[in-house]
């Protein structure tokens, strides 16, 4: 018997890897799309985050640290 609970679990999951995907095309494509781009975010993490993800535009932090 099908476990109808589990197959929404796994169509989520296989969703949100396809969302992933697509928001790490869009990041590695802001360099290229927008010329000058300025990219603000929160914190010192967050910079991080999108510098490993490979965004190569300017990044201002709103919080110092």
């Amino acid at each position: 018997m099908k476990d109808h609970a589990h197959d929404d679990t796994d169509d989520s999951v296989k969703n949100l890897e396809e969302h992933e995907r697509k928001l790490l095309e869009l990041l590695r494509s802001l360099d290229k799309e927008y010329p000058g781009l300025l990219v603000v975010v929160e914190g010192v993490r967050d910079e991080d985050i999108l510098r490993d993800l490979g965004v190569k535009s300017d990044i201002l932090r709103t919080q110092a640290g």
